[in-house]
């Protein structure tokens, strides 16, 4: 890790909870690894909840600052790091340009991620990595020297998605259309309450199909899930907190999930999907 008293720090604003789910704050953490091997400190500032109930997706950045508001965490920023900070980085899709202007007496840099396009944004650099987005869809929504980027080429995997892709592909094609693997996953907290439901239809609707599925620790849907892998008997495989989802992507045949990140992943490894909104 970057020297805390040497490096320049980044800031980076994401929250994560049981509804909104742990995909900004893995994100953002995939990111902290970049910047950290560039001799960077990046510093977490998310929401009191986040940091309790995501402890394991914490561990890339220098530091971890539980916040409740945009004004309390610029004046945290100030006073924690009189050294100055080099940048803050968004990937917060509450926040807005009223929020965002908070930060520019504390930081020369302000960019960040956005999905929505539906609000005004003061940054120097936006990344949108939705696939058919046009800068047209920002030009009311960003001061006219932001730099805009597009496409999917700026979304963040995690490395064993890219590292596994050749040989993915290459096995999925050699298998066919051969049907013999599904994996459910709806995100690390499903709170649709989804993965019980979606489990017991995808277990009538293909009975002679084994089934993989992805659970959160902290998904309420947990106990249920349990039960009905019991149930359902070992053609039924549940996988918590599992840091084998790459592998679990390749073995499926058609996978049943969320959007989100793992719409990403999923296209990255060739994986068939039903996706739910």
């Amino acid at each position: 890790m970057a020297d805390m008293n040497n490096a320049r720090i980044i800031a980076i604003r994401a929250d994560g909870s049981a509804a909104i789910g742990s995909g900004h704050i893995r994100r953002v953490g995939l990111l902290a690894d970049h910047l950290r091997r560039g001799g960077l400190a990046p510093v977490l500032l998310c929401n009191p909840e986040a940091s309790e109930i995501f402890p394991d997706a914490l561990h890339s950045f220098a530091a971890v600052h539980p916040v409740t508001d945009e004004a309390g965490a610029r004046t945290l920023l100030a006073d924690r790091y009189p050294q100055g900070i080099a940048g803050v980085f968004f990937d917060h899709y509450g926040l807005d340009a009223t929020d965002h202007q908070l930060y520019r007496s504390i930081a020369p840099h302000l960019s960040g991620i956005d999905d929505l396009a539906n609000r005004p944004l003061d940054w120097d650099i936006l990344f949108d990595i939705n696939l058919g987005r046009s800068p047209a869809d920002y030009a009311s929504l960003v001061p006219p020297q932001t730099a805009i980027h597009l496409g999917r080429d700026y979304q963040i995997v995690r490395p064993e998605f890219h590292q596994r892709r050749d040989t993915c592909l290459k096995a999925r094609k050699a298998r066919g259309d051969r049907l013999e693997r599904g994996l459910i996953a709806m995100g690390g907290t499903d709170p649709q309450g989804l993965t019980h439901s979606l489990l017991n239809v995808t277990a009538a609707t293909l009975p002679d199909v084994a089934i993989d599925v992805i659970s959160g620790s902290v998904s309420p849907e947990l106990p249920r899930l349990r039960s009905a892998a019991a149930r359902l008997g070992p053609r039924v495989a549940l996988h918590v907190d599992t840091p084998d989802v790459a592998e679990l992507m390749c073995r499926a045949d058609l996978g049943i999930g969320a959007g989100g990140t793992m719409t990403w992943e999923r296209n990255m490894l060739g994986l068939p999907s039903i996706l739910l909104v």
